[in-house]
């Protein structure tokens, strides 16, 4: 009895001692990563519009900040939110104590009038920054049924009509993926059954609803390939794989419409 008994005290001693042991190796570990994984360096790549300076301002890091103790997700809101031409800002480690970060942009396509305000736009739809109403930009026009929804740089864009931005999105999306969307001058989404768009300033293309959207610009690039440079008219590709083109000379003329 008294032999099992001293096996038992060995036993629990051993299980104490074990356990120690573990939480003096996880305190050596914690105490390693804190003293030799501290930020040094801060590299920035992939940004224009903003300095890597600013960039890293905005990030929030300091000097001697903790590799490992940093939030990533984090720090992109922060960027993000003092910049809204930022679109993504992927955050790496190179050990021993530099941050990479690589900065994606967002390209201002569009505008769309709200007030005595400009609003510049992204191809995804995202307000960029306000300009006075007077002021010429070398962007494609949206047009809407009605103003948009209290407009703040970096956010979406809201509109009133449920769709609206969706539709204006995807139109937007499909032109930017046919590397034309600098060709076009207007969007009109004022009525969700029947968008167009104007290219060239000489053809209305003529979308109907938002659905099939991608196979609807696939069908006008195919047309566009077989008019003439000239040629001035309403392009319907509403109903894919049909499209029917009909000349008019007024489109275009006195300006975007």
């Amino acid at each position: 009895m008294k032999r099992n008994k001293r096996k038992s005290r060995k036993k629990r001693g051993g299980r104490v001692f074990s356990f120690f042991l573990v939480l003096v190796m996880i305190g050596v570990i914690v105490a390693s990563v804190t003293m030799f994984f501290q930020t040094n360096n801060i590299e920035v790549t992939g940004t224009s519009r903003y300095t890597p300076e600013e960039i890293i301002a905005a990030s929030g890091l300091m000097v001697g900040d903790n590799l490992f103790a940093v939030n990533k997700f984090e720090v992109e809101r922060r960027i993000k939110e003092q910049y809204p031409y930022v679109a993504s800002v992927e955050i790496r480690r190179r050990l021993p104590d530099t941050f990479l970060f690589t900065v994606t942009e967002r390209t201002p396509v569009a505008y769309l009038d709200v007030g005595e305000q400009r609003w510049i736009l992204d191809k995804d739809a995202y307000l960029l920054e306000p300009l006075s109403i007077s002021e010429t930009v070398p962007y494609l026009q949206v047009v809407s049924a009605s103003e948009a929804v209290d407009p703040h740089s970096g956010k979406r864009l809201t509109l009133p009509e449920e769709g609206a931005v969706n539709a204006l999105e995807a139109v937007m999306d499909g032109l930017s993926d046919l590397n034309i969307i600098a060709e076009v001058g207007q969007i009109d989404v004022s009525k969700l059954y029947r968008l167009t768009f104007l290219y060239q300033n000489r053809l209305q293309v003529q979308l109907g609803n938002a659905e099939k959207m991608e196979k609807k610009l696939r069908l006008f690039a195919t047309i566009l390939a077989e008019l003439d440079a000239t040629d001035r008219g309403v392009l319907n590709v509403s109903e894919p794989p049909e499209g029917r083109f009909q000349p008019d000379s007024s489109v275009g003329i006195g300006g975007e419409e």
